[in-house]
């Protein structure tokens, strides 16, 4: 819809029937959802390092949330394959996705491991998932200005 025109579709809606608005309307933020249908974990690592790349390229076009990050995607993962942070960092590394988001510093069970000399000097990409969710949610940092991608489910 045109702005004109969803203004006045808002405005008259919120007259006659407030509950049943689209979200648009009533001023929430809406951000696209994705299924990755990858069969194997390089392939869903590829996706996720492919969303986190869009995620920190775009990050102004995004919905801002209250506190200090603005949302990018939903990742509906179809077949989750343990995907960790290593994961995808070793998939920017090989494809080069590292002059595009740069991953400095991985997160492992065994702790934090440098990978400076692989995909660039800074650290962009927060981790906070197990890698077994069918949800995650990637997500611009305002205050960090980094990636973050979390377990949601």
């Amino acid at each position: 819809m045109q702005d004109v025109a969803k203004g006045a579709f808002c405005f008259a809606g919120k007259a006659f029937a407030p509950s049943s608005l689209p979200a648009y309307c009533k001023g929430e933020c809406i951000f696209p959802s994705e299924v990755v249908k990858a069969e194997d974990k390089a392939g869903i690592a590829r996706k996720i390092a492919a969303y986190s790349i869009a995620c920190y390229q775009d990050k102004p076009s995004y919905c801002p949330q209250a506190g200090n990050y603005s949302n990018c995607y939903e990742l509906i993962i179809e077949k989750p394959a343990g995907v960790t942070e290593s994961d995808v960092t070793d998939i920017l590394y090989q494809e080069g996705g590292c002059r595009l988001l740069e991953n400095a510093q991985v997160q492992t069970p065994a702790g934090l491991q440098n990978y400076s000399q692989r995909c660039g000097g800074k650290d962009n990409l927060l981790w906070q998932a197990s890698g077994m969710e069918k949800i995650l949610i990637v997500t611009y940092d305002l205050g960090e200005k980094k990636v973050r991608v979390r377990g949601a489910g």
